[in-house]
């Protein structure tokens, strides 16, 4: 039984909230993993533009809203979150993880140099 319209609309909802609860880690939100999931489950028989943009705009734009609800916590920046959207998840990891690792080491010069200054005292 496939489904259309609102029905449709719901269907799609109910799944994405679905992958948000399991986690990027099991199963990250993106158009091609939700048609995936909705086909093996019988919810749709179309092909991945049933979720497209050009088919309608508000199913883009909620399945949109699940990927950056879903990759929010992760503290990306919007070029990190793009290079993910677009497929190049590891280069996203990679950019953050550079960026983060520099964090650190900020952090720790910051820390080594305020235990310096109190050694003086």
């Amino acid at each position: 039984m496939t489904l259309r319209g609102r029905a449709l609309d719901d269907a799609i909802e109910k799944e994405l909230l679905t992958m948000l609860e399991e986690g990027f880690e099991n199963s990250p939100i993106s158009p091609s993993a939700l048609h995936q999931r909705l086909v093996c489950k019988g919810i749709i028989k179309g092909g991945l533009s049933t979720l497209s943009k050009s088919t309608s705009l508000e199913r883009h734009n909620l399945i949109s809203y699940y990927i950056d609800k879903q990759l929010s916590p992760l503290n990306l920046k919007n070029k990190e979150k793009q290079q993910y959207v677009n497929g190049r998840t590891r280069e996203a990891f990679v950019s953050q993880n550079a960026r983060l690792k520099e964090k650190i080491e900020l952090c720790w010069r910051n820390r080594r140099d305020k235990l310096g200054k109190l050694s003086v005292l």
